[in-house]
């Protein structure tokens, strides 16, 4: 009867307005088991509703994330501040501990620097892979709780071989920042947020390169500075203890808290990620048969006739889509034009190249933060500046304060305008342009022997010191980009670790060639003693090359 059919057509189309304005395109209530058929029935019902995807959905996800990734990366601030306080105190603590000649302090100031990192060569890469299996939280509370006892054996240290074993525990569990990372690109899907989650990373460790620094000058020496609160000759032993000992502290105290609200990554997210990648490929599949069975699956739902057809559907097909609903469910991630989605995890050259542009950007910077500490601490007219800790570790922070600055006001919008490979190769020209210039200062300053000059050197380091800082913004936070941006989210935490591990070669071998390189240059002297940067100049520039040919 046409009667009959007009209402059972405008059921049909009651029913379906319906389920669209009921459902939710971005979270479907299905387990992460779901058939590929039931992910298809939901795709369909939203092309059948005629509305385009609420980005209501969307939008509560990205603030959630935002949240977890605040708890996430508060549980950095502890090992960072810590990090950031010894690095420049090594020759110092070098120079504290036994009777090291002041032509060995460069070699075991690398030593101490190499420390840390030579364990991760083997750690991280596992600690990744673990973090993939068992969830994040656990990989991350136990390596802060090793934190606490490391950072105890610094306190108590008086000899060489203590604060070497303390450095090497360290770093035996050091895989938060691998995890990290990891965890930030599950949570962010989408090359905007993932800007902001791994700027914030960078934020982080800016805000600890200020503040570590500032501490280190400030506790140092407490025998000195408050006799009548740290009076005795235990101190007197151990004149960095105090920064230590404050280290510590701050991890103790923010273990807590970790252990209440750090989130757990595969518990919490795999399901919802899985959803998202199975829509995706729902979406981008073009299995057009499967959709339409499915399409005239839910009609007869709605009439209870096969043969029926809907009176806009002539020809029993599903109506054309819509430019909105042609968009893929989910958060859709924008990706770099020239590089395409890796479908395996490590063994491509998209994945391969971003991590060793990754390792040798970390040993130009390790190479800076072993020689430029050297340069503060040796003696005026022996190749350095003779500054006190307290005032070496407050020319360091220039570098700190520009990264901090540079992350939260300019990163996001370099990335925009440059694009991700634009914005590394800026970082690796402006560590080219940073270390001949310090290889200059050396230079300069190697001439003058005795202090009696009016000249003020930070007027020439403070320049310098910002450019270094600007190069680790642009340099270091674009390859994080890149090596998220290669492979699936499945396989973050294993590409983060084998960048790590990679990257733990790089700053264990560092260290060590920049003291060698550093005394090699005192011998030679003159021109010559900024011999170290000039090194690493052109490395960084080696790099520069290297990166316009992966992009074309």
């Amino acid at each position: 009867m046409p009667g009959s059919s007009t209402r059972k057509s405008e059921s049909s189309e009651s029913f379906t307005l319906e389920v669209g304005r009921d459902s939710h395109p971005l979270t479907p209530p299905m387990s992460p088991q779901t058939s590929r058929s039931r992910l298809l029935q939901h795709s369909t019902l939203q092309r059948v509703s005629d509305h385009p995807p609420s980005s209501e959905d969307g939008s509560y996800k990205h603030r959630k994330a935002k949240q977890q990734a605040t708890m996430l990366l508060l549980a950095l601030v502890p090992e960072g501040i810590l990090e950031a306080m010894l690095i420049p105190l090594y020759p110092f603590i070098v120079r504290s501990v036994g009777d090291i000649p002041e032509d060995q302090v460069g070699y075991y100031s690398g030593l101490l620097g190499s420390a840390f990192y030579a364990p991760l060569l083997l750690t991280n890469i596992g600690w990744g892979f673990t973090s993939d299996k068992v969830g994040r939280r656990p990989i991350l509370i136990l390596g802060l709780l090793m934190g606490i006892v490391s950072a105890s054996l610094l306190t108590f240290g008086t000899s060489f071989s203590q604060i070497f074993t303390a450095r090497f525990l360290a770093g035996c569990f050091g895989a938060t920042s691998t995890v990290t990372k990891g965890m930030l690109g599950e949570l962010f899907s989408d090359d905007k947020g993932r800007s902001w989650g791994y700027a914030m990373y960078g934020v982080v460790y800016g805000l600890a390169g200020i503040l570590g620094p500032l501490l280190a000058g400030a506790l140092v020496d407490p025998h000195l500075k408050w006799p009548h609160l740290f009076a005795g000759e235990w101190w007197e032993k151990r004149p960095f203890a105090l920064p230590c000992g404050f280290g510590g502290l701050m991890m103790a105290g923010d273990s807590p808290c970790d252990v209440a609200f750090m989130p757990q990554s595969v518990a919490d997210y795999e399901a919802v990620l899985q959803t998202e990648v199975d829509e995706r490929r729902v979406s981008l599949s073009g299995e057009n048969d499967a959709e339409k069975k499915t399409s005239t699956e839910i009609f007869s739902l709605s009439d209870g006739d096969e043969d029926e057809e809907d009176e806009e559907d002539e020809n029993g097909t599903a109506r054309p889509l819509n430019k909105a609903q042609q968009q893929p469910l989910g958060n859709t991630i924008a990706r770099d034009p020239h590089l395409k989605p890796a479908r395996h995890p490590l063994l491509t050259n998209r994945t391969l190249f971003p991590i060793g542009f990754y390792c040798t950007i970390a040993f130009v910077n390790m190479v800076d933060m072993t020689a430029i500490p050297l340069f503060f601490s040796a003696k005026l007219g022996n190749g350095g500046l003779g500054l006190a800790a307290s005032t070496a570790a407050l020319y360091l922070s220039t570098i700190a304060i520009t990264k901090l600055l540079g992350q939260i006001t300019t990163f996001r919008y370099v990335v925009s305008l440059l694009g991700k490979y634009g914005t590394f190769t800026a970082g690796a020209w402006a560590f080219t342009v940073g270390n001949i210039a310090m290889a200059c200062i050396v230079a300069m300053f190697a001439t003058v022997r005795s202090d009696s000059t009016d000249v003020s050197p930070f007027l020439f380091l403070a320049p310098v010191l910002i450019v270094l800082g600007i190069a680790e913004v642009l340099g270091y936070l674009a390859v994080i980009l890149l090596i998220t941006d290669s492979v699936e989210p499945r396989y973050l935490g294993l590409s983060h670790g084998f960048a790590s591990t990679c990257s733990a070669a790089a700053r264990t071998l560092a260290p060590t060639v920049a003291g060698a390189v550093w005394q090699w240059g005192i011998v030679l002297g003159g021109m010559a003693t900024g011999i170290v940067f000039a090194f690493a100049a052109t490395i960084a520039f080696l790099v520069v090359l290297g990166g316009s040919r992966f992009k074309n």
